[in-house]
Order: C-alpha cells, then sequence, then structure tokens
C-alpha cells in the first residue's frame, strides 16, 4: 500500500439508528482518562476490547468497508472525547496500524469537528464531523482533528485501528 495514498472511505448512518442509540446511550457510562501528547493533554479516551457483546460492531466495520477484499485484525480499539481547540496536531495513530475506522458519535456538526488528512504535508482533505459518520482510512497518512482552526466542540469517537492478518 501506498503509504501517502489516503483511500478514504465515508459511510454516513454507519449505525442503525437503534445501533446508534446503543452507542450514544452508553457514552455516560464510560470512564475516560486523561490521554497525553508530547504537546500536552490530547484527549480522553477509553480503551474498547472486543467481546462477544460488542463483536456486532466489529463485524458491522469489517462488512462495510473490507468483506473480502483485506485480511485485517484489529490492533487497537477505543473510545474518544477530543476537544484540541489550542493547536493542529497532525499524526498518525497506532504505529502498527494499516488502517483505521473512525466513527463519529456525539458533537456538534461542524466542518472544524471533523478530520483533516495531509498530502505532501499540507492539510488537503477536510471531513467535517456529522454524527454516526464513519471514515476508514490509510492508517499510515498524516491526519489532525480540525478543531484549532474554526468553531467546534467537545467530539465523541470510536477509533479502531487494524493491521495486516497473517490468516487468509
Amino acid at each position: 500500500m501506498n503509504k501517502d495514498k489516503l483511500d478514504l472511505k465515508i459511510k454516513d448512518n454507519f449505525f442503525s439508528e437503534k445501533e446508534y442509540e446503543i452507542l450514544i446511550n452508553n457514552l455516560n457510562k464510560i470512564d475516560f482518562i486523561p490521554a497525553s501528547h508530547s504537546d500536552g493533554l490530547y484527549s480522553h479516551t477509553h480503551e474498547f476490547k472486543q467481546s462477544n457483546d460488542n463483536q456486532w460492531i466489529f463485524d458491522k466495520i469489517k462488512n462495510t468497508f473490507f468483506k473480502d477484499i483485506l485480511h485485517l485484525k484489529v490492533c487497537e480499539s477505543r473510545f474518544n472525547m477530543r476537544h484540541s481547540k489550542e493547536k493542529v496536531l497532525p499524526h498518525t495513530d497506532n504505529s502498527k496500524a494499516e488502517y483505521n475506522c473512525l466513527i463519529y458519535l456525539k458533537g456538534k456538526e461542524l466542518v472544524y469537528n471533523g478530520t483533516g488528512f495531509y498530502h505532501n504535508n499540507n492539510l488537503h482533505t477536510y471531513i467535517g464531523f456529522v454524527n454516526n459518520r464513519a471514515l476508514f482510512f490509510n492508517g499510515s497518512v498524516l491526519h489532525t482533528n480540525l478543531q484549532a482552526l474554526g468553531p467546534s466542540s467537545n467530539r465523541f469517537t470510536l477509533n479502531v485501528f487494524y493491521e495486516r492478518s497473517k490468516k487468509k
């Protein structure tokens, strides 16, 4: 895979209304812990492990974005609550992640609450925040939340990172 190729797929209304309500109604039951970055506080996070109770979420991501195409396995998943409005923080996530799935769960539906992607070290593509929107993209592409660039709010997301599986 070309590490500079974004390979972005977007799916609005990713979860059914019932599935989405289950996730939103459980956000206030999650214990978020501060996550630091070299520039200071980056977000608040909650590790999200696969289990029999939540396997439907991981199956839905696979069946929507990479069924029969890629042999990937989850290497990390978490809920995030972020409002990084002080500074743009370009980054890649888990170093093992070949692909990322970012699902916008709750926040103000604003362009600057969304995610920006870089090409040749220039912020190139803006994807606005829309509740229940899923993004699936090349994990080695530099990206950032856009909150420091304009009007934004706290945003809650589900982040799932995938690495190549040895099993075909």
